[in-house]
């Protein structure tokens, strides 16, 4: 049997939300400094990556939940964007963020600088050996357990992009926050345990809502600003044009 095309962080399932109406995902490679048609198949990946059984793992216990918090969150009133979740529905957002951080290149590294077994691995056991111990060490740690999850809900016309490495931090309003963008219109978003009196009254949440273009390009030069600091691979997004105004800011500020 055949290895399989491995995606090494952000799954399928997310990419394929930044497709556009043609089923392309527009990827900015930050390296060469391209901008490319791809399919979501093909963005990030390595064929035998992770093995059969850590790709059964990852889709059974990350990705399928994960495709349900995005129809909650889809079905949120957009009239009166105030909305109760459930431990279930956090804990499944959770455990897709520390998966995120598990299979970083970064966490590969320090798994294997830390493991007495790393050495005695094949790369495939080494990259599985570090999800595992890092999702286990997310749990122990109880990563972000008391920090609270909302949403963001992009209404402009300027989409937001997806950083491969997945999530970017920033200040709301001088809270700390970090979000995590699953399509062009949503935002998963974790507020420090200090925001959260500020926004959540008898455990009922608001969804934030960015209504003008340049709140979403702000948005948007958080993710590039986080992906050049993580792994520096690149920028996905529905929509050729956008990448190609970022890449162009971009230019020019480093230029100077």
């Amino acid at each position: 049997m055949g290895q399989i095309n491995s995606h090494k962080r952000v799954p399928k399932c997310v990419l394929k939300q930044f497709q556009d109406e043609k089923y392309f995902v527009y990827f900015w490679d930050l390296e060469k400094g391209w901008i490319l048609n791809r399919h979501a198949e093909s963005i990030n990946t390595e064929e035998g990556y992770y093995s059969e059984k850590m790709e059964a793992f990852l889709r059974d216990n990350i990705e399928t939940p994960l495709g349900h918090i995005l129809g909650f969150i889809k079905r949120i009133e957009q009239k009166d964007p105030r909305f109760t979740m459930g431990n279930e529905k956090k804990d499944i957002i959770r455990r897709y963020v520390y998966a995120l951080i598990a299979r970083s290149g970064k966490m590969l590294t320090l798994i294997n600088e830390k493991s007495i077994y790393a050495q005695f691995l094949s790369k495939q056991e080494q990259h599985d050996h570090a999800v595992i111990s890092g999702l286990q060490g997310a749990v122990d740690l109880d990563l972000f357990g008391n920090w609270e999850i909302t949403f963001i809900e992009n209404h402009t016309s300027i989409p937001f992009v997806l950083p491969l490495c997945g999530t970017y931090s920033f200040s709301f309003n001088g809270d700390t926050m970090f979000s995590v963008p699953v399509t062009p219109h949503y935002a998963i978003t974790f507020m420090h345990p200090s925001a959260v009196p500020k926004y959540v009254v008898d455990d009922v949440m608001r969804l934030f809502q960015v209504v003008e273009p340049y709140q979403a390009m702000m948005f948007n030069k958080f993710a590039l600003s986080s992906e050049l600091k993580d792994s520096c691979y690149g920028i996905a997004a529905n929509s050729r044009s956008i990448l190609e105004g970022m890449k162009t800011e971009y230019e020019k500020q480093t230029a100077d």
